[in-house]
């Protein structure tokens, strides 16, 4: 989500490095397929709860956050917003 600022600040940056880097040294699965990660894999580090859902939810409890590989938060992201989408009548207006 490049467009959200959060995923800018000096504070999520630091985390998630040093989540990622913990994650790859302790030699910690994929979140999402249970396969090993790689040690120069590209990785994505992922809150176990959506932020918008769950506002009341510290985005940086780094108990919440987990490493998924790059392909893996991709294919979760798609199934996720096309699992949360109104579904559509033959109308054209949400059901």
């Amino acid at each position: 989500m490049p467009s959200d600022k959060f995923y800018q600040t000096k504070e999520w940056v630091k985390l998630r490095n040093k989540v990622r880097t913990k994650w790859k040294r302790d030699g910690k699965p994929c979140s999402f397929c249970g396969k090993r990660i790689g040690k120069d894999e590209r990785v994505i580090v992922d809150h176990t709860f959506n932020r918008k859902q769950h506002p009341h939810i510290n985005p940086l409890d780094e108990a919440l956050l987990t490493v998924q590989h790059h392909a893996c938060h991709s294919r979760k992201t798609k199934w996720v917003d096309y699992s949360t989408k109104d579904e559509i009548g033959i109308d054209g207006l949400p059901k």
